[in-house]
């Protein structure tokens, strides 16, 4: 029996005012975004690069099932809103969608066996479809990068590169796995997976990174957190996952790739299907005031039939502030995904989802050129102290603008500023010397390296600080 409409509003009215919400620092415009008819199920989104917004093409792939069809679409949703088109489309059982920069792939069950498709595809050009996984007797739970896919099989996690040549599989870790991701903007010479993984009854999320400096070798880390779940690379290299705290599922998330998890502190609502990003901001003329707000998208499920999509935005340091409703509407709203609508001279961050009502599942979106939570540029104007300044562009290539600030404080200022890989070696020195108060920028030429996830830091005989730049090639 349906519950009355003034009773639904209700509820949404109570858990708005539950997460404290606050719609002065941001104006997100919701609209259905993907509504064919049937159910628009599982999807996923990629924004290529931020390089050069004349190639920032998004495109969202998406599994359709009408009657007993199933087809998988690919659509352009910027710089250009493009037609939908066929990807695959027949009675076999599809899901689990996966789009990288080039690729498109799926699964599908064929007489009680998975295989996995991938199809490679430019602007609106598709090439024919490969299939790279075939006869595996349980759901496979594919994941896929520009270079490789990683599965499940036997509880074992695999993978193995399909470009630019399809490899053999590798054995990656051989008991009680679930659930993989691996980050999209991999390299034939790094790639790292987040999964879960059962340890003593219990699952955890653990991390595995390969490298092919100096030998071509797989790095382990169990990650902190017990009975973990829903790992998941964020926009921009972040990570989350979800861990259950007093029965309330609460999210860990970091904007340093897999390092330096933070929880948030929720304590009467669940917390679900995480999703970090970041999006820089240039909020002033001064190029100091240059910064990059971060976000955590999930959704609740505190009403039942209501399920919202939230983000919880925060700044290093600063973890609480604002919480932001971006779907406020009726029904269940879940699984945020973030990417980046460019149009014109303007560059949307939005956030899809998929919204179910009535029966009917669909796919929205939310969008927003991003105005910063009060109290972030405060924070950002306090010149009395040492400073690091998030690069600009991030992701670069193959050059970024990197600045920071010394203080007159009366010390001898000794300071260093070095470029780190992510299993921490050092790949670039690029201050190390004694210098007076002021205002620094320079600039950090990548080409010689590898595409991958990058820190900086910068350290006096006082101070410390460090954040991540992502070079893209």
């Amino acid at each position: 029996m349906q519950k009355p409409l003034q009773k639904i509003m209700f509820e949404v009215m109570f858990v708005l005012a539950i997460f404290n919400c606050k719609s002065v620092c941001q104006e997100f415009i919701t609209s259905p975004l993907i509504t064919l008819p049937g159910d628009n199920l599982e999807f996923d989104v990629v924004t290529p690069t931020m390089g050069s917004r004349s190639n920032c093409i998004t495109f969202i792939c998406w599994i359709n099932r009408l009657d007993s069809v199933y087809t998988v679409y690919l659509k352009e949703l910027s710089p250009i809103a493009g037609d939908a088109i066929v990807v695959a489309s027949d009675t076999y059982v599809k899901s689990r969608p996966q789009i990288t920069s080039n690729t498109i792939g799926w699964q599908s069950m064929h007489d009680s066996l998975w295989q996995v498709s991938i199809r490679s595809y430019s602007s609106n050009s598709l090439n024919p479809p490969v299939i790279i996984l075939d006869s595996l007797v349980e759901n496979p739970h594919f994941t896929l990068s520009n270079y490789r896919i990683a599965w499940i099989q036997n509880n074992n996690l695999f993978t193995k590169s399909y470009y630019p040549n399809l490899d053999s599989p590798f054995l990656v870790d051989s008991s009680f796995c679930s659930s993989p991701t691996i980050t999209k903007q991999d390299y034939t010479t790094n790639a790292e997976l987040l999964y879960e993984k059962l340890i003593k009854g219990q699952k955890g999320i653990s991390k595995a990174q390969f490298s092919s400096y100096p030998t071509p070798q797989w790095h382990y880390t169990l990650l902190p957190g017990d009975s973990a779940r829903n790992p998941n690379y964020g926009l921009s290299g972040g990570a989350s996952f979800e861990i259950v705290m007093d029965h309330i599922s609460r999210i860990q998330y970091s904007i340093y790739g897999s390092n330096m998890f933070v929880t948030t502190t929720n304590q009467k609502c669940n917390y679900k299907n995480p999703n970090v990003f970041s999006y820089p901001i240039p909020i002033s003329k001064s190029a100091l005031t240059l910064m990059t707000p971060f976000f955590v998208a999930f959704d609740s499920d505190s009403i039942p039939g209501n399920n919202e999509i939230f983000l919880k935005t925060f700044y290093y340091s600063n973890h609480d502030l604002t919480i932001i409703n971006v779907s406020q509407s009726l029904g269940d709203d879940i699984e945020p995904r973030v990417c980046y609508i460019f149009s014109n001279d303007t560059v949307f961050v939005a956030v899809i989802w998929k919204h179910i009502i009535f029966g009917k599942t669909d796919i929205w979106m939310a969008k927003t050129s991003y105005i910063p939570p009060t109290g972030v540029e405060d924070a950002q104007e306090n010149v009395n102290s040492f400073k690091l300044i998030q690069n600009f562009p991030n992701p670069f290539n193959p050059t970024t603008k990197i600045e920071y600030q010394i203080p007159s404080d009366g010390t001898q200022n000794i300071v260093s500023l070095r470029v780190y890989d992510i299993l921490g070696r050092e790949v670039a020195t690029l201050v190390n010397e004694q210098k007076p108060a002021g205002k620094y920028s320079l600039q950090w030429n990548a080409s010689s390296e590898p595409s991958g996830v990058y820190f900086y830091r910068l350290v006096n005989n006082s101070y410390s600080e460090t954040k991540k730049l992502v070079l893209l090639k």
